[in-house]
This record gives structure tokens, C-alpha cells and sequence, in this order.
């Protein structure tokens, strides 16, 4: 408080104490403090009106302050229908080039601007787009858009979707879908490729659309073949024999996991893994065992307490085991409830 006036009396003394001017080093951290405390989206205060702000006030912090607040009032009236127009164009851009319903977060990464979902939000009460709450589609896909911007737009979403800590279902499985087999041609982004593979397997799995799920699988299989990524092929055909497990088809889950198995041992992967594959694949040969019951519907590993050499509740092969179980345990309550998501994912997958 002191350094921001001319003199400060103290005590009731009348005893005027002087404040001296700061350092003209000081003005460019004050004026981005400033512009941060008033949220200006525009340019830096440019040197040179530091510098006369700094001369004109003798170095008075409040003084500069207020004149920089008066900067940035008068640069905003200037700038700002520019700013809404670059961002509008960039949300007709990024809606386009992600071909399905964008959901307002990940538009709001792409686009890289605090202002898109209120931009979104009036372009939809322009017509120009169509709000499937809370997600954006566009009805006429007619901009021309190059395609070196549609593929950055793409792989800002991808990168930004495998760091949530969760999918939100079903409003981001079908861009995340699209998204992931998009990125089998784009080997530069194997990681967030990767990471949202393993997000769409638990959506999927967990929310039994299993269709859905053995699509992302071959199309995290596809990535892995094409990057020479023997652990994650592993990984996806794992699941590939489980997702099969669930449908039923004994032949096709056999197939997968006896493949899986195989490349885990080559790869002397981790015990848990390779555990969590052998116990799966007992469960589906002891399904086609002469004299089996498997019927036409979807079987399910029986639990049967804490797998020997798992290390316990809480190791890896055990929680994937459960999670198989669990599935159809899963599907079975929410069978009303999933009827209606499934029609909502066929309208817009």
C-alpha cells in the first residue's frame, strides 16, 4: 500500500515519509501482473509505452498502474471484434475437421481460447452450428479447411483427450473413436494414441458396448502393428479375447489370447500380465471342453478367490481378472438403461 502512493503519514505525526520511484526493470513484471489481474487477452504492453509511462510518473507504481488499466481499456476496443472473428473462424475450423459432435472441453483445448464455448454458443443461436449439449456438430460442412490444419486441430484433441483422468460416456466415445483410428496413419502420436485406447477399452468394457469396444481394440492393434509395439499388441489382443469371451465367440477368444500369451512370454513381460492372460484363456478352454456348457450366451470368468502368485487383491492380473467378471454383472443392471445409451451412440458413432 505504501508504494503505491505519492506519501504515506504514519502514526498521526504529519511526518510525511517520500517514496521513491521503482526501477524501470520493475515495469514489464508490474504491467504483467496487471494484465493477468484484469484477464486481457491481447498483446503485451509494448516497451516503449513502459518506458514513457515510466519517465511521465517518475517511476510511481500507482500512477503507471491506472495508466496501464487505461491501455489496456482502450487496446481491447480496438482488438477485440478481431479477436472474436479469429476465434469464430477457429470453431468452425476445429468442429469441421473433427467430423463428430465436439464436446465444449475438448473445443475449448483445440481451439486454444478461454472465449470458445461462448463463441460456440452464439454461433449455434446463429444457426451456423447444432448443439447436442454439451457438444457441437456442424449441420453444413462446407469450409475449406487445409489439411495440415484439420490434422493439427485432430491431434490437439487426441493429445488432449488421453490426458483426462476419465471419458466422459457416452458424449466423448465417439470422437475419441474416430480420433483413434485416425491416428493409426500418424505414428507421431503412438503415446496419446495409446493412452486413449486404454481409456476407450475401460469406457467400452465397462459400459457393455462391446461392439464398440472390439472396434477400439482393432484399431489400437493396427497402431501397435504399424509402430513395432509388440506390448501394447499384446495388450489389444488380450482384450480382443476377452471382448470375444463376452460375445460368446469361443473360437475367436482362444485365438486371441493363445497370441497374446505367446508374445507376452517372448517379450518376458511383466508376471501379472502374463498371469492375467493364462488364467483367461483356462476359462475359455474350459468352456469348449467336451461335455461344457457354453450355450449362445456370454460367458463369464467365475471368480475364485486371490489368483495364486498374484501378489494379492490388489495386483494386476487379479483386477483385470475381476474386471471381466464384473462386466456381465454390469451389463445384467443396467440392461433398460443401456437400450436407450445404445440408440444414442448408433445416432451419432
Amino acid at each position: 500500500m505504501i508504494l503505491s502512493a505519492e506519501q504515506q503519514r504514519i502514526f498521526g505525526f504529519g511526518k510525511s515519509i517520500p517514496i521513491f520511484g521503482l526501477p524501470l526493470e520493475y515495469m514489464g513484471p508490474l504491467a504483467e501482473t496487471q494484465l493477468k489481474r484484469l484477464a486481457f487477452q491481447g498483446p503485451d504492453v509494448p516497451e516503449e509505452v513502459l518506458i514513457n509511462l515510466w519517465r511521465k510518473h517518475q517511476g510511481n507504481p500507482y500512477l503507471i498502474v491506472r495508466e496501464i488499466s487505461s491501455w489496456v481499456q482502450a487496446t481491447s476496443q480496438r482488438i477485440l471484434p478481431n479477436l472474436k472473428t479469429e476465434t469464430t473462424s477457429a470453431v468452425l475450423d476445429a468442429v469441421q475437421a473433427l467430423e463428430r459432435p465436439v464436446p465444449d472441453d475438448v473445443l475449448e483445448a483445440v481451439v486454444n481460447s478461454p472465449s470458445a464455448r461462448e463463441v460456440a454458443e452464439d454461433l449455434v443461436n446463429s444457426g451456423q452450428l447444432k448443439a447436442n449439449s454439451p457438444r457441437y456438430s456442424y449441420p453444413r460442412p462446407h469450409r475449406e479447411i487445409s489439411s495440415t490444419l484439420a490434422d493439427e486441430y485432430r491431434a490437439r484433441a487426441l493429445i488432449y483427450i488421453s490426458q483426462k483422468p476419465e471419458l466422459q460416456v457416452p458424449s466423448d466415445l465417439s470422437l475419441a473413436l474416430q480420433l483413434l483410428k485416425w491416428s493409426a496413419e500418424h505414428p507421431e502420436l503412438k503415446a496419446a494414441a495409446v493412452a486413449t485406447a486404454h481409456k476407450l477399452s475401460d469406457a467400452f468394457m465397462t459400459s457393455a458396448y462391446f461392439d464398440r469396444w472390439d472396434e477400439s481394440l482393432r484399431a489400437a492393434l493396427r497402431i501397435a502393428d504399424t509402430t513395432e509395439d509388440t506390448e501394447t499388441g499384446a495388450w489389444a489382443r488380450h482384450n480382443l479375447g476377452a471382448a470375444a469371451f463376452c460375445h460368446g465367440d469361443l473360437a475367436e477368444a482362444r485365438a486371441n489370447l493363445r497370441e497374446a500369451l505367446k508374445i507376452r512370454r517372448d517379450n518376458k513381460a511383466d508376471a501379472d500380465a502374463i498371469e492375467a492372460t493364462e488364467t483367461l484363456l483356462r476359462e475359455v478352454e474350459a468352456q469348449t471342453e467336451p461335455g461344457s456348457s457354453s450355450g449362445s450366451g456370454s460367458p463369464a470368468p467365475s471368480p475364485s478367490g486371490p489368483m495364486p502368485g498374484s501378489g494379492g487383491q490388489g495386483s494386476a492380473a487379479e483386477k483385470e481378472y475381476v474386471q471381466y467378471a464384473q462386466v456381465q454383472t454390469a451389463a445384467q443392471e443396467a440392461e433398460k438403461e443401456h437400450v436407450q445409451e445404445q440408440q444414442f451412440v448408433q445416432t451419432y458413432m
